[in-house]
């Protein structure tokens, strides 16, 4: 019950969510904890819960493939899972990229490149300022897309406070 207090709390629906996530075990030392669990493409999990923000190795990056020509990029699983939600065309259209860590922003040059657009949805912060723009010189064909959600840290805050629009 734990979980969907959680998941619900982030405003994604449930039924949406239990298509990618799973409730994942883990331990730590002597204690267990459970999280939602998004697993990535070397078969580690990103682990979130109310508490925890965690990752079971190996840490990769997860992508979701609907064979189209276009790749949007996000930072986290919540991040997708609000996209999901608030921009469903651009899932329609859009292979995506969870990156699990900006660290990754720089390594996944071989999958940007198979695609004939990139939608980049990174956070408004700092960090995510310099990724996007680092990719947009790399890759023109980019596009920032975080207006859609302007005054908000990242799409999920705007899920929060907004809800769909």
């Amino acid at each position: 019950m734990a979980l969907i207090d959680y998941i619900q709390k982030r405003k994604i629906p449930l039924n949406l969510a239990s298509g990618y996530i799973k409730q994942v075990h883990f331990g730590i030392g002597k204690k267990s904890f459970f999280a939602l669990g998004l697993q990535n493409k070397n078969g580690g999990w990103e682990l979130r819960n109310c508490f925890q923000k965690h990752c079971a190795s190996p840490k990769a990056i997860t992508i979701i493939e609907n064979h189209n020509p276009n790749l949007t990029v996000v930072e986290g699983m919540f991040d997708f899972l609000s996209l999901l939600v608030i921009q469903p065309k651009w899932f329609d259209e859009s292979d995506v990229l969870i990156l699990n860590s900006l660290a990754f922003a720089t390594k996944v040059n071989p999958i940007l490149e198979k695609y004939s657009e990139l939608n980049l949805a990174l956070d408004n912060d700092n960090a995510g300022d310099t990724a996007t723009q680092n990719l947009i010189g790399l890759y023109p064909r980019a596009t920032d897309r975080r207006n859609c959600y302007a005054r908000f840290k990242d799409i999920n805050e705007k899920l929060i406070h907004h809800g769909q629009e």
